[in-house]
């Protein structure tokens, strides 16, 4: 994810830049799982630069929430066992995104509880 954290100097965030290779990924392997964990990462870094390094554009919190979106439309695709490798991470995110503004901390919040209601941790499946 060098379009957050490049190994040298600082992220530029051309989030296009950086989902394009998940969707030459997904359409190429049509591999759902695999397409879930690369959104997850995506999600996570842009969640973390931002906690990092304070508010980023519009652009960029559309492109998370959008992530986000896509992200739990393959989860709800996939069913529990999907979503109970990734709900611990899904939840840490959206505990750090309480903390931005511009409604993302909600919009990741809301879709995060969408997928609790869905299923709740009794019927989450252990790895």
């Amino acid at each position: 994810m060098d379009q957050f954290y490049p190994k040298r100097g600082d992220g530029q965030l051309k989030l296009g830049k950086a989902r394009k290779p998940i969707r030459d990924y997904k359409k190429a392997t049509g591999n759902i799982e695999g397409t879930i964990e690369l959104l997850r990462v995506y999600l996570e870094n842009g969640n973390d630069f931002t906690c990092e390094f304070g508010d980023i554009s519009d652009p960029s919190y559309d492109s998370l929430c959008s992530v986000m979106d896509e992200l739990a439309k393959l989860l709800k695709v996939e069913g529990k066992e999907a979503y109970a490798k990734v709900a611990d991470r899904l939840h840490t995110v959206a505990s750090r995104a309480e903390k931005i503004g511009w409604g993302y901390g909600d919009h990741i919040s809301g879709v995060v509880k969408e997928l609790e209601t869905q299923w709740p941790p009794s019927q989450k499946t252990q790895d």
